[in-house]
């Protein structure tokens, strides 16, 4: 049976934004909070500490990497969908080394098969940190 979709832009209800936090919370990193959500977009945050710096004490790209993906893979969710990432490219614009980082998704297409999502990460004082584009693989079909 397919569910339907909800449109984009549109809230949430409080059972999907509560999965979407524990799907996070249960991943383990470093306790991500999912601070929006609403149908086809989720922000989520998480405040830097040393364990998730490099060895030049700089936000590692690999932890930011992560963030942005699970952005991504909220904002399907939000769609009602589960999905895996199929593809993303992403553009390291400024190191960072304390504060909160935040993450937005934006589904850009909601197709049936992938969805691309659209995500920017942002520092405590709102500048451009890195840029991705990522193609969601629609698992229920």
């Amino acid at each position: 049976m397919k569910t339907e979709r909800a449109t984009l832009g549109s809230p949430i209800d409080e059972v999907t934004k509560k999965h979407l936090q524990d799907v996070l919370m249960n991943l383990r990193f470093e306790n991500p909070i999912l601070a929006e959500a609403e149908v086809g977009r989720a922000v989520v945050e998480i405040e830097l500490s040393q364990p998730l710096m490099n060895g030049m004490g700089i936000t590692h790209g690999g932890m930011l990497f992560t963030l942005m993906d699970m952005a991504a893979g909220s904002a399907v969710r939000s769609l009602g969908v589960t999905s895996v990432t199929l593809q993303s490219s992403i553009n390291y614009i400024r190191a960072t080394k304390e504060g909160r980082l935040r993450a937005e998704g934006q589904v850009i297409h909601p197709g049936r098969s992938t969805v691309v999502v659209h995500v920017k990460a942002t520092d405590s004082n709102g500048k451009l940190v890195a840029d991705a584009n990522f193609t969601m693989y629609v698992m229920d079909k």
